[in-house]
């Protein structure tokens, strides 16, 4: 009790911060210990990002965090991070394989391991949403390809920009209207898990227009919770309805 009083004298005391600290918890800081010197060390905001994890482990680490910041009588918001439409490179062989400026590649929708020649991709619905002269990013940009044409599930392409691609790497088509929602069926089911652990803001990845962040709204209002939703500007779409 002496403890908890004492560091709510802290935080009390503590000089306005008008920028706050938020920390992401993941697998490396998730037990009662590490939370305990996290927040101790002046993390204002718990981010939990359900892009990993099922949301029943998610929530126990949101009560976790709860549990110890109302021990401590430190105040720590959560932050729920939604997935979005998460679109991935599928396996790689070895450690990863080597894209040559200049050389010609395929996408794939077929569940293959990707070789110099030929790589698959999670998002079924490529083939569908490109066309010549489209782009597509791997590994936050690191690489970039050109669209030539589409046979079937297959995107033929050449490499513009070439690297090491590793496996699982994330993947954009900056410019190309994806068909697929920004608010994913497992992001619905995660806000709800969400709402119930008691978050007090959800941000909400890969935004592409603002319909996006007034269905995650709709939905909160529809739960009788009244929580915040941030807009992650990731995709040109979005910098470009900015206002």
């Amino acid at each position: 009790m002496a403890t908890a009083q004492k560091n709510k004298l802290t935080r009390k005391n503590e000089p306005r911060r008008r920028t706050k600290i938020v920390a992401t918890i993941g697998p490396a800081c998730d037990t009662p210990e590490m939370l305990r010197k996290i927040i101790l060390a002046g993390a204002d905001v718990a981010r939990v990002n359900f892009s990993h994890g099922d949301a029943k482990t998610n929530c126990e680490i949101i009560a976790r965090i709860k549990a110890i910041s109302l021990e401590l009588g430190r105040p720590v918001a959560i932050l729920q991070d939604l997935c979005g439409p998460k679109i991935r490179a599928r396996l790689m062989e070895g450690e990863g394989v080597m894209l040559e400026e200049g050389a010609p590649i395929v996408v794939t929708t077929d569940d293959i391991v990707g070789t110099s020649k030929r790589i698959g991709t999670t998002y079924i619905s490529l083939p569908g949403d490109v066309t010549k002269g489209d782009r597509i990013l791997f590994d936050d940009g690191k690489m970039e390809l050109r669209v030539e044409s589409v046979h079937g599930w297959d995107v033929q392409c050449t490499v513009t920009r070439g690297g090491l691609l590793k496996s699982k790497k994330g993947m954009n088509l900056p410019g190309v209207k994806l068909s697929t929602p920004s608010v994913t069926e497992k992001d619905i089911a995660d806000l709800r898990a969400g709402l119930e652990a008691g978050v007090d803001y959800v941000a909400l990845s890969f935004v592409r227009e603002p319909e996006d962040i007034l269905r995650v709204k709709q939905l909160i209002q529809k739960v009788g919770c009244d929580v915040r939703v941030i807009a992650k500007i990731e995709k040109p779409e979005a910098v470009s309805k900015i206002e």
